[in-house]
C-alpha cells in the first residue's frame, strides 16, 4: 500500500521520527507539520518523492519551513553519513534482489531523514540576527 507517493513503511518511519523528535522536545507539533509540509511541497515542485542528496536542495526545503542550516554544515553532515542513509540501504536490498542486473539509485533524502536533519536548523530570523 502506498500513501502519498511512498511505500507504507516509508510512511512508518517518518511516524516513527516524528513522535521520537517530539517526544524528546526536539521539535513542537507544529515545527514537526511545517517540516512534513516542506518537504511535501519540495518534493512535489521536483515531481520526485524523496529530496535529492544535495545541500542547496536541502536548504531550500528547509527555508520552506522557516527553517535554515548552512549549506557547509550540511554538506558536512552528507559527507558523514551518506553510508548510514536509507536509499544506501535500499540500494543493497535492491541489488540483492535483482543480482544479476546493473541497478542506478540516486542519492536522495528520505522524508524520516529530513525530519532528523531539520532538528540541528535554526529559524531563519536567528540566523539574520547571528550572522
Amino acid at each position: 500500500m502506498r500513501a502519498a507517493g511512498r511505500p507504507t513503511y516509508i510512511n512508518l518511519l517518518a511516524i516513527e521520527a516524528s513522535i521520537l523528535v517530539y517526544k524528546r522536545d526536539l521539535l513542537s507539533l507544529g515545527e514537526i507539520k511545517t517540516a512534513v509540509e516542506a518537504f511535501m511541497l519540495s518534493t512535489k515542485s521536483q515531481k520526485q518523492d524523496n529530496l535529492p542528496l544535495d545541500s542547496k536542495e536541502i536548504n531550500k526545503a528547509m527555508k520552506l519551513g522557516n527553517k535554515v542550516m548552512s549549506e557547509k554544515v550540511i554538506q558536512m553532515w552528507i559527507d558523514q553519513y551518506t553510508d548510514h542513509l536509507f536509499w544506501r540501504k535500499e540500494l543493497k536490498r535492491t541489488k540483492a534482489f535483482h543480482s544479476n542486473k546493473r541497478i542506478i539509485m540516486l542519492p536522495q533524502l528520505y522524508l524520516h531523514e529530513f525530519i532528523y536533519l531539520i532538528t540541528n536548523a535554526v529559524n531563519k530570523l536567528s540566523y539574520v540576527l547571528l550572522y
